[in-house]
C-alpha cells in the first residue's frame, strides 16, 4: 500500500502509486469498509510510461451490491 488515505465517514480506504516520479504511470485503488474487511470497488491502472498524464483506465470495478 502506498500513500494510503482512510475517510471515516464514507469507510472508504484509497492508495496510489506511481512507477515513475513524473506519475505518467501507476495505479489507483479504492475500498469500502463493510464492518468486517475492506471490500475493493476499483482499481486504475496505466503501465505505459509514454510521459501523458492522463486519467488511468480502469482494470476493475466492482459489481453494485443489491
Amino acid at each position: 500500500m502506498f500513500d494510503p488515505a482512510f475517510d471515516m465517514q464514507s469507510g472508504v480506504l484509497t492508495d496510489r502509486y506511481k512507477d515513475r516520479g513524473v506519475g505518467d504511470c501507476g495505479g489507483a485503488r479504492r475500498w469500502q469498509w463493510n464492518g468486517y474487511d475492506f471490500r475493493l470497488l476499483e482499481y486504475r491502472a496505466k503501465s505505459d510510461c509514454d510521459g501523458t498524464n492522463t486519467a488511468f483506465p480502469v482494470i476493475f470495478e466492482a459489481p453494485a451490491l443489491p
